[in-house]
């Protein structure tokens, strides 16, 4: 497992080496078919030649698409840089549909009948990736993911894959079945005069292909959703084999396939399909010697202690043992923070003194029902710096709601020396919330007897900064607030200026900071004492959550879902505390919401639900049409009535602003689907 190999005193490269031992072969077992098949050479030769240049273009232009994140963009002038960028990194699904292109342009340009070439040498494709995939074995790249198993294989440092880890032989695997694939062809084309080669190895490879994806660990392969590039790929060319073999006719003579030999054809394409299906998921669910990457970075695994892990450190002379806390392995000062919703920044030290020749970076879903980490690249340390901080941006496949857990494992230089643990990563999503705590100090307050000290712009003020501290800290979710004093000020305005003339620029204010949601926090009152006169009379049953939300709020599933887990949450929480006799709370979908009224909101024998309202300026409330008009989705939420005693009550003796807090966090990260971190990963 060398980069190269030495002939006769030269060093030449393993995989280029292979691939040429892959041609020249291929290219002789050809001439022996063309021989048989009574073809021109010279036409095939010309297909070759064509196939050969779209294959590198191809191989390399996918490259550069899939690892475009990992790639310096202002070094690509750099001669230096952009000649060792063009002579490494190839994906083989570019070379292919790169090399079929330019083979059919070809025949196009030659009048060469390409197609019938193709169905005669298709073989020769297989062919050679098998002995690339042996080059690949041989270089360390395109590996497997670690396992204990039988042929297990631990690559040395100077190799790009990982070192001292026993990993699964992907690479051989993948060389052994294009093998098999290739003398397949050969076969059912010459023996049995089989017409489908080109569907066969479309069907045949793309599942295979696919398979073996669930094995890789490498990192740059690309990820679209639930499946990488390689499998998406894959995937449209199995559609694309059985769609030709269903929509191709029935022709006559020797070359001919009978109906019945083409649907068997199908069939058993159909139960590959089902074996390899049959293959993912035991490989998934029973086998536990393909292991996550969370369990070792050592050759030899050891089982730690829940609080600490011992590593051993060998010498010529001695053997000692040192045991330490885990966390202090770890690299310190790990943090993820959202830069916008197509990226996520994660940064952490290099404290390790030396020892280390760089980090993987790994993360999982958190809102996966199974955790499984996934490899997603690596940083290589070529000088130590103590206390040097790193930073790699992980660009994500969707602008959708997204929560990973993060975590950075060291590479020791000295693998048999020391062991990586599992770390604990650190939550982080690609949302980021405006939270917006309504009115400014002293604003509302509540005069009477029976007041107890309540102001409304004194209440919302703590509610959002618990609000706050619960969404960063267990949900991973990045917050700005308008204020976080009981003064307000944007834009040159203040306070009252901010609560009624400019008050839009409350809303607007979460574009400015490019937030994808925008949340002002609000108790509510009868319409007869908003602004506090003769409290004490009001009832009780009228105290029901109610959430308002602009139009860019309501045309979203996802966050409809967002207001009704609100509204929910805060319906049982209130009736639980005794200030409301309404539990219910009526969910909407988006297109049955109803116009705020003054009769809905007085009303006591109605419950809570998302409601809208609208004037001759679009959004009624100047903080949601700030929102609306800057693009960003938004909502009030009137949490109860403050002209209601025990609200007021529950809200100075109690902890009610903490409840509504929780409240308010558990129905953001359900309807957006996040979850707090699991405690298994907090170890």
């Amino acid at each position: 497992m060398h980069l190269y190999i030495q002939i006769m005193g030269l060093q030449l490269p393993s995989y280029g080496l292979l691939i040429a031992t892959g041609v020249v072969i291929a290219n002789f077992v050809s001439y022996l078919i063309l021989r048989k098949t009574k073809q021109d050479g010279n036409d095939f030769i010309i297909l070759e030649a064509y196939g050969i240049l779209g294959g590198f273009i191809g191989a390399k232009v996918l490259y550069l698409i899939v690892s475009r994140n990992q790639i310096d963009w202002n070094r690509i002038t750099d001669i230096t840089y952009a000649n060792q960028l063009m002579l490494s990194g190839f994906v083989f699904y570019g070379g292919l549909i790169g090399g079929i292109l330019f083979i059919f342009l070809a025949g196009k340009i030659h009048k060469i009948p390409a197609l019938e070439y193709i169905r005669n040498f298709v073989f020769v494709i297989p062919f050679i990736h098998s002995f690339g995939r042996v080059g690949c074995f041989m270089a360390g790249c395109c590996y497997g993911k670690p396992y204990d198993g039988p042929f297990a294989v631990v690559f040395p440092e100077n190799s790009y894959a990982l070192p001292g880890v026993k990993l699964f032989p992907i690479q051989l695997v993948e060389a052994g079945g294009l093998m098999v694939i290739a003398i397949l062809l050969i076969i059912l084309r010459l023996r049995f005069h089989f017409v489908y080669t080109i569907e066969f190895y479309f069907i045949v490879y793309g599942l295979f292909r696919f398979i073996l994806e669930y094995f890789r660990y490498d990192a740059i392969r690309g990820s679209w959703g639930a499946f990488t590039t390689s499998q998406w790929i894959s995937l449209v060319f199995i559609v694309i084999g059985m769609i030709a073999v269903f929509r191709s006719k029935i022709r006559k003579g020797r070359d001919g396939n009978s109906a019945l030999k083409r649907k068997t054809f199908i069939c058993l394409c159909g139960v590959l399909l089902l074996v390899g299906i049959t293959v993912i998921w035991h490989k998934a669910v029973n086998d536990k010697t393909i292991r996550n990457p969370d369990v070792i970075l050592k050759h030899a695994i050891k089982d730690t202690q829940p609080e600490s892990t011992e590593i051993l450190r060998t010498t010529q002379t001695e053997k000692m043992e040192k045991t330490i806390e885990a966390e202090k392995v770890n690299v310190p000062e790990l943090s993820a923070q959202r830069e916008d919703t197509g990226h996520i920044k994660i940064r952490w030290a290099d404290d390790l003194d030396g020892l280390v020749t760089g980090y993987f970076i790994e993360r999982c879903d958190n809102r996966a029902e199974i955790h499984t980490w996934d490899l997603i690249d690596q940083v290589k340390i070529e000088e130590h710096v103590k206390g040097q901080l790193y930073e790699y941006t992980d660009a994500l496949n969707s602008t959708d709601p997204q929560q990973y857990i993060y975590r950075i494992v060291p590479q020791f230089r000295d693998s048999d020396a020391y062991v990586a643990v599992k770390e604990p990563g650190v939550l982080c999503s690609n949302w980021k919330i405006c939270i917006d705590p309504g009115h400014y100090a002293g604003k509302n307050d509540v005069p009477g007897p029976d007041s107890y000290g309540y102001a409304e712009g004194d209440f919302t003020l703590p509610i959002a900064l618990e609000l706050k501290e619960k969404l960063e800290k267990e949900y991973g979710i990045a917050v700005c607030m308008t204020r976080d004093t009981g003064s307000i000020s944007i834009g040159g305005y203040t306070d009252a200026s901010l609560d009624s003339g400019h008050i839009s620029l409350r809303g607007a204010y979460a574009a400015e900071q490019q937030c994808d949601l925008f949340v002002s926090i609000h108790t509510n009152a009868n319409e007869d004492n908003a602004n506090g006169a003769a409290t004490y009379q009001q009832p009780i049953s009228i105290d029901k959550p109610i959430i308002i939300a602009n139009d860019r709020m309501l045309s979203s599933q996802t966050l409809c879902a967002v207001c009704n887990q609100i509204g929910k949450n805060l319906a049982d929480v209130s009736y639980d505390m005794g200030i409301s006799s309404h539990k219910d709370f009526a969910e909407i979908t988006g297109n049955n919401v109803r116009e705020w009224t003054i009769s809905y909101n007085d009303s006591t024998d109605e419950s809570g639900t998302v409601v809208c309202r609208h004037g001759d300026h679009g959004q009624y409330y100047g903080v949601l049409r700030g929102a609306e008009e800057a693009g960003v989705p938004g909502i009030i939420i009137e949490h109860g009535y403050h002209t209601v005693a025990e609200m007021r009550a529950a809200a100075q003796n109690s902890n009610l602003k903490s409840k509504w807090a929780e409240a308010d966090a558990q129905g953001i990260a359900s309807g957006l689907n996040f979850q707090k971190q699991n405690e298994t990963d907090k170890r």
